[in-house]
């Protein structure tokens, strides 16, 4: 197992925030919403991070039969925003 830890600048179209497999937590660190999910997110899809989150969430990422690991994408309506992971990730 391996930890990760870095906080992405996420914009207004689809921004990679980590990917593997594993337990992820989140936490928008900006003072507007993020909205997290797939590759096509878009602000009215997926989950969204309140701005100026006091808490993280956690997520699952599991990994796929070509033995990648999932994907996790953030979008904001406009300017950006940063979000803290902390991803715990398994050996596939």
């Amino acid at each position: 197992m391996s930890v990760l830890a870095n906080a992405v600048s996420v914009g207004t179209t689809p921004t990679l925030i980590c990917s593997g497999v594993g337990w992820a937590l989140l936490q928008n660190l900006g003072s507007g919403a993020v909205t997290v999910g797939g590759p096509g997110i878009t602000t009215s899809t997926g989950i969204q991070l309140p701005a100026t989150m006091t808490s993280p969430i956690s997520l699952r990422l599991y990994g796929e039969s070509d033995g990648e690991g999932d994907a996790l994408y953030g979008v904001v309506a406009s300017s950006t925003s940063s979000v803290a992971f902390l991803l715990l990730a398994f050996a596939m």
